[in-house]
């Protein structure tokens, strides 16, 4: 005779469950509202804020710039002591260059010289000693509160009514300032960018606010998704100083 099993036991393990369904709300909305939200920071980054960015760029290449210069201008004083006051080249507090970006479509980074106010060893201030040897400019120096000019010059004295100088900073002076400036610009600004993590900035600021956007569209917020970009790029940009 059979046997009956009781498996009244086993139809509470293979008992089918009620299906449960995740709440996913408009995910298509969603999605839209993401994809609009990054494609515009994107575009934020690449076209109205890249003035901007370009800016602070310059301003932070310039910092790195005349830095190098008073490095270079510590090991090689004959080339760069005019672009310093007297006796102290390579001195940060004490250079007779400065830089500015101009705010303009494409912003711009120049260089001005500023003027001396600390005597030589003639115990006269050159005030435009930067400018004037930079350029080469040729001088004609007369005595002011004298008749004769009385200087020592390799080792020999003399006294004249009036000098003329044709190369006041000589050939290694000449224009050193701009040629290094120039070659700088065009082949390692970039680098000197990278190396201040500038790129790197933008980078982590576009993934942050894209986590911060993702957080809002599934919390339900899909509404105005390219004024949050505009507001996460100018955000981006203001971290850039």
């Amino acid at each position: 005779m059979a046997r009956r099993i009781n498996t009244s036991s086993l139809d509470t393990v293979t008992k089918a469950n009620k299906k449960k369904h995740i709440r996913t709300g408009n995910m298509v909305e969603k999605i839209v509202a993401t994809v609009k939200f990054n494609s515009e920071l994107i575009n934020q980054i690449n076209n109205e804020q890249k003035p901007r960015i370009q800016e602070q760029g310059l301003k932070l290449i310039a910092k790195y710039f005349e830095a190098y210069v008073d490095n270079l201008a510590r090991m090689n004083n004959n080339s760069f002591h005019h672009l310093y006051e007297p006796g102290r080249t390579g001195n940060k507090g004490s250079r007779l260059f400065e830089g500015s970006v101009n705010n303009r479509t494409k912003p711009v980074l120049t260089y001005n010289f500023t003027q001396s106010v600390l005597p030589g060893d003639s115990g006269y201030v050159f005030e435009n000693r930067a400018f004037v040897m930079e350029n080469g400019i040729p001088l004609n120096i007369k005595a002011q509160d004298s008749e004769y000019l009385k200087f020592e010059y390799e080792g020999e004295f003399y006294s004249k009514k009036q000098v003329y100088v044709a190369n006041p900073g000589g050939t290694e002076v000449e224009n050193s300032f701009t040629e290094t400036f120039n070659a700088f610009m065009t082949s390692m600004a970039d680098d000197a960018l990278r190396d201040l993590g500038f790129f790197q900035k933008i980078e982590r600021g576009i993934a942050n606010e894209s986590k911060i956007a993702l957080a809002r569209v599934s919390a339900g917020k899909i509404e105005g998704m390219a004024q949050e970009a505009a507001k996460s790029a100018s955000s981006i940009v203001r971290r850039l100083k």
